[in-house]
């Protein structure tokens, strides 16, 4: 397996995991008080949420687009390849949608009506802990365990050197 697919691969489990997250916070803000608590959203209010406010696998081009257009008002153009790009991107979070739906950590319910509703149960609530979702990588992909495990290795023995005083202390 070439390295241009593996990083294709581990870019698609963090977009998914990114995915997850943008859907608890969306169904945790929308909840309500703990008496009219409802499991469910709208699945295209989620899709339109992650598409027009989270901007989920936007590039670098469309990201100085916006931020210039916060900056200055001005909207710069398109053209055809940024509707390419759009249309790329809403597939993208289609398909990831969908490999959440696979893989149960997003669970749609009333299919058979024009407006599905989504729900997260345990095992996405537990996807998106940063630890599981580590272990969760380190499973799919087994040939990049060792480099996560260098990693945390490196993360966490800097961490130790640097703020060793304080710890004994």
């Amino acid at each position: 397996m070439t390295n241009e697919i593996k990083i294709s691969r581990i870019r698609h489990m963090i977009r998914l995991y990114w995915l997850c997250r943008y859907f608890d916070k969306l169904h945790g803000r929308r909840g309500g008080t703990i008496q009219y608590y409802e499991d469910n959203v709208d699945k295209n209010e989620f899709l339109n949420h992650v598409l027009n406010e989270k901007h989920l696998g936007e590039d670098v081009r469309e990201i100085f687009k916006r931020w210039i257009y916060c900056l200055t008002s001005i909207w710069v153009l398109q053209g055809g390849k940024g509707m390419h790009r759009a249309q790329k991107r809403r597939r993208m979070i289609f398909d990831l949608v969908e490999d959440a739906k696979k893989r149960e950590y997003l669970i749609e319910s009333d299919t058979r009506s024009s407006n599905p509703k989504l729900r997260m149960d345990d095992r996405g609530r537990k996807f998106i802990k940063l630890l599981t979702f580590l272990s969760v990588m380190a499973k799919e992909y087994s040939d990049i365990t060792s480099v996560l495990l260098t990693v945390l290795t490196s993360i966490g023995g800097t961490l130790l050197v640097v703020f060793f005083q304080r710890i004994i202390e």
